[in-house]
């Protein structure tokens, strides 16, 4: 009876270790497959370990994982972590707007951070910043956006021309693609649209590649980046920049930034 009251508690734990690192982010930290079960494999290793001496270790994690969520959430933290990572040039006209890819849904339409890049790319072009594109052609599950984006631009009438390169994995992968097009294109400088929070590093690699970046982030639908008013904002904005984070260490390992 004893045991599987210990066993029972650690799962409980388990589950609340894994909550609390899914809301944080920290799954980024593991392997995808992993990552999809971050609320199982906590709850079943913890259930296992209560049975043990170091039950105690459990307990500890869970209260030391709840604080960082509290603090999180609950503090100016996330807001001043986040500063870190936006960049706003000052607008001038290039030969290009780089529009950097985000995710399709299985239905073949854009998510919302895909969408909220094209939406900021549209407006540029219109205000007349410049007078064509760069799409990226994205290898990843669904699709690539670039021929949502061009439907889009027939639609609304924006007949502006459009350049693809690819196919990519990642901003690194973009970064080299497109400053291999811009060489070859002769121009000397390129509009950057993406979000706010990617905006630091997806700059620093390209401009590692020898391009004169002019940033200009899109708006982030998810919250008020701005002003953090909510536990969830701050806990979406902690999410942002932890990813970029581990982005940033990972470039500078790699040689790209």
């Amino acid at each position: 009876m004893l045991r599987r009251h210990r066993a029972f508690e650690g799962a409980l734990l388990g589950f609340l270790c894994g909550m609390a690192l899914f809301l944080l982010g920290f799954n980024d930290l593991f392997r995808a497959d992993i990552s999809k079960d971050i609320l199982i494999l906590p709850g079943i290793a913890c259930a296992l370990v209560s049975l043990t001496r170091f039950r105690k270790i459990v307990r500890g994690i869970a209260v030391a994982l709840i604080s960082i969520l509290f603090v999180v959430g609950y503090t100016p933290l996330a807001s001043l972590l986040q500063q870190q990572n936006i960049r706003y040039d000052t607008l001038q006209k290039a030969p290009a707007i780089v529009v950097l890819s985000s995710y399709l849904r299985s239905d073949g339409t854009m998510n919302a951070a895909a969408q909220e890049r094209a939406l900021h790319s549209y407006s540029l072009l219109r205000e007349g910043w410049s007078d064509r594109l760069i799409l990226t052609n994205c290898a990843v599950d669904f699709g690539s956006q670039h021929p949502v984006i061009l439907k889009q631009m027939q639609t609304l009438g924006l007949n502006y021309p459009a350049d693809i390169v690819g196919p990519v994995r990642d901003t690194h992968d973009e970064a080299v693609a497109i400053a291999k097009l811009v060489k070859q294109k002769g121009w000397n400088q390129i509009i950057l649209v993406t979000h706010p929070w990617h905006m630091q590093r997806a700059a620093a690699l390209f401009e590692h590649e020898g391009l004169h970046v002019i940033c200009s982030p899109c708006v982030e639908g998810e919250y008020d980046i701005h002003r953090l008013g909510t536990p969830g904002g701050r806990l979406h904005a902690f999410r942002n920049w932890l990813h970029e984070t581990l982005g940033v260490a990972a470039a500078r390992l790699k040689g790209w930034i």
